[in-house]
């Protein structure tokens, strides 16, 4: 039963993706298919060009990639994945943005949701573009993923930026084991502790 459904899927995707093709095409130079419906269905099938939030996650920060925001332009001034492109779903195929497309490096394409990435990975990927990946779960749930991984944006704090120099404060701590830290960060003397005078007191 599911497996059906996934076809239905499939073949409905399809459908929507030769449509929208035919509307961007409109008025614009014709575009030749380099791929076969069937061809494309089976690419899709075997999975290897979707990635993970998680994936994502890594490849980010080895930032050897190319990120494709397909959303519209008042989203992505908003909000957008570090060092992301945008390119309008309506100007995929946009004159404008033919050599971003041809850059032999790795593409991921990103929507606010899954369906719309793999359209126009699905439209790209047919005309002839290559190296050309699409996020699944949509912006939502990668900027959920990025933001649980507390390493992807944390800075190391170096020496040089503690508040207190605490080897300072070690060697300037008294007998009583206490100090005090000014607001600059800075020790100050300790007070010194006058002894008491016993109570027995006298000579030989």
């Amino acid at each position: 039963m599911k497996s059906k459904i996934n076809w239905i899927l499939i073949v409905v995707i399809l459908f929507i993706v030769l449509i929208i093709i035919g509307f961007l095409t409109l008025r614009k130079p014709a575009f030749s298919y380099k791929m076969t419906s069937d061809e494309i269905i089976q690419k899709y099938l075997k999975a290897e060009d979707a990635v993970s939030p998680e994936n994502l996650n890594d490849l980010m920060k080895k930032n050897d990639f190319l990120l494709v925001d397909i959303r519209k332009p008042s989203d992505f001034v908003k909000k957008h994945l570090e060092n992301a492109v945008n390119v309008p779903f309506a100007d995929l195929l946009s004159e404008d943005y033919k050599s971003l497309f041809s850059d032999p490096r790795q593409k991921i394409i990103y929507a606010n949701n899954e369906s719309n990435a793999l359209q126009a990975w699905m439209i790209l990927t047919q005309i002839g573009y290559q190296n050309l990946k699409y996020l699944k779960g949509g912006y939502n749930a990668a900027t959920c993923i990025l933001e649980a991984d507390t390493s992807f944006n944390r800075k190391q704090i170096s020496d040089e930026n503690l508040l207190y120099d605490f080897s300072d404060i070690g060697q300037q701590t008294t007998e009583t084991g206490k100090t005090t830290v000014s607001s600059a960060g800075k020790t100050n003397n300790p007070v010194p502790v006058k002894p008491r005078k016993s109570q027995l007191s006298g000579g030989c």
